[in-house]
């Protein structure tokens, strides 16, 4: 996939495109969740997103945890809530519970 290469040639090509994509389906479907995928590049992708989300007015950061039976959605408002709180609780090594906590963003409030 050329938007994941890393020959500097694609630099130009591939920049923003990630975002683009995101922007994309916020607008097709109100609504993007993460996977239950625990990589360091994923992790990184979503705290770009994540961040970029709460910069952005009209989008809502959740999480939700499906460690839980009732699975709770919670919200998250600002940066320093994501990462002093949220960003450790979704990733990490336990696949018995981090793999269930997901990540959300949403045109729509949903609390």
């Amino acid at each position: 996939m050329v938007w994941r290469s890393l020959r500097g040639i694609y630099d130009d090509a591939v920049r923003g495109l990630a975002k683009a994509f995101f922007v994309y389906f916020l607008d097709q479907y109100q609504i993007v969740i993460s996977d239950s995928e625990q990589t360091a590049a994923g992790r990184r992708f979503w705290e770009l997103r994540i961040t970029w989300a709460l910069e952005t007015p009209d989008y809502h950061v959740y999480v939700s945890d499906g460690s839980q039976e009732e699975r709770p959605l919670t919200r998250i408002h600002t940066m320093s809530d994501f990462f002093d709180v949220w960003s450790d609780f979704c990733y990490g090594h336990d696949s018995d519970c981090h793999s269930h906590r997901l990540l959300v963003i949403s045109t729509e409030n949903l609390s």
